[in-house]
């Protein structure tokens, strides 16, 4: 199976999603994306809304999210 392109950005948490294991997090040009715990790099429970993460994230019209970490420095 051929693996997809990707693209890396950077996003801001928004919120935690009603499931424990999802979060929302927003780009600078106001893309959401639900990142799963288990693609999550890092120690889930210290994101708060308004830390900025880094995803890996597939070029499709519905990106999916393939890896996300906490940038140093973000807010907690």
């Amino acid at each position: 199976m051929q693996e997809k392109p990707t693209l890396t950005i950077v996003a801001t948490v928004i919120g935690q999603h009603i499931d424990p294991d999802f979060l929302l997090a927003e780009d600078a040009r106001e893309h959401q994306f639900a990142v799963r715990r288990k693609v999550f790099e890092g120690e889930w429970s210290a994101l708060n809304p308004g830390d900025l993460v880094e995803l890996v994230i597939t070029r499709e019209s519905l990106a999916r999210v393939l890896h996300a970490r906490r940038l140093p420095g973000s807010t907690s």
